[in-house]
């Protein structure tokens, strides 16, 4: 498929770049929206089947800390973003 010359129009070209860098420029500048990760990895904590970890021959220790780490700097974090 080539390029038409009878759909270009430098004036809509103009504008929809104008637009978008301007869009651009406006969500570079807007602060993020933090986000709480605790209630998501306390959910995961919970839905830990040990019955499966038993019969594949492993310890749900290592996830279970690793989780309760991840919880521990979450909840870090939220603290710095709360001030």
């Amino acid at each position: 498929m080539g390029f038409k010359r009878d759909t270009y129009n430098a004036d809509a070209f103009k504008f929809h770049l104008n637009l978008y860098g301007l869009l651009s420029m406006h969500y570079d500048k807007t602060e993020v929206v933090p986000v709480d990760f605790t209630t998501r990895l306390h959910a995961l904590k919970e839905k830990i089947d040990g019955d499966i970890f038993i019969q594949a021959g492993i310890s749900s220790e290592e996830l279970v800390a690793e989780i309760d780490n991840a919880l521990a700097v979450t909840e870090e974090v939220n603290a710095k973003v709360a001030n």
